[in-house]
């Protein structure tokens, strides 16, 4: 399990927590108000006890909201991560003539080398995938982490994560299996390239992601 999976693996167990939480508390509360409702009255209507089966329900509902609303507000990636991978976009995507899907297609495939059962061959790690020597030629420690890049690599993570949690049509812009690029020779895209099952020396078997305007799930036209 990865340092992303186990994070993954802690927020679900959160957010379970405070369903579990937000249910008990609000049994605790309904029972009160039974007790309340029961000494003022000794036959409550069929509305009151149907009213009072709707609070747990509505309370349970805010619980769940709010438990969403902060697993969204944790950041995916930590400082370092955001910011080698906003300098290896730097170094690989940031002429303003690439389209932003294929700027993104960089990121992801650094997380499908995470996410790959090659992961250790690659680094292991966001950081040690994206700046081990002989990966990316793009990466470079000095290169800026700018504003307009950091943004896209938080796109890209906040998608990742929630494919992760379970989500499809997240806008992926990428396949899975989809783990290395090299440069059209035009400055301008690069090519995006499988796992080759005969081996990395045989580039006769990779299959090339050409599609770069018509990507399915396409989330920046």
């Amino acid at each position: 399990m990865n340092s992303l999976e186990r994070r993954i693996a802690r927020r679900k167990a959160k957010r379970r927590a405070k369903r579990r939480i937000a249910f008990i508390t609000t049994v605790i509360i309904c029972a009160t108000i039974m007790t309340i409702i029961s000494s003022k009255s000794s036959s409550p209507s069929v509305a009151t006890a149907s009213n009072s089966v709707e609070i747990p329900k509505i309370a349970i509902e805010i619980a769940e909201e709010t438990a969403t609303e902060t697993a969204q507000e944790t950041p995916v990636l930590t400082q370092r991560e955001r910011e080698v991978l906003a300098k290896l976009l730097y170094g690989e995507a940031n002429n303003g003539v690439v389209p932003e899907a294929e700027r993104s297609m960089v990121i992801w495939c650094v997380l499908n080398r995470l996410d790959s059962a090659q992961s250790q061959w690659f680094g292991g790690t966001i950081e040690g995938i994206t700046t081990n020597q002989k990966q990316f030629n793009g990466y470079r420690e000095n290169n800026p982490a700018t504003e307009a890049n950091l943004n896209l690599v938080d796109d890209v993570a906040k998608r990742w994560q929630r494919e992760k949690c379970g989500e499809q049509n997240v806008g992926r812009t990428l396949p899975k299996d989809y783990l290395f690029f090299v440069a059209d020779g035009t400055g301008r895209h690069n090519r995006f390239y499988k796992w080759s099952s005969s081996g990395l020396g045989n580039a006769g078997d990779y299959k090339i992601w050409y599609d770069h305007q018509n990507i399915a799930e396409n989330p920046y036209k």
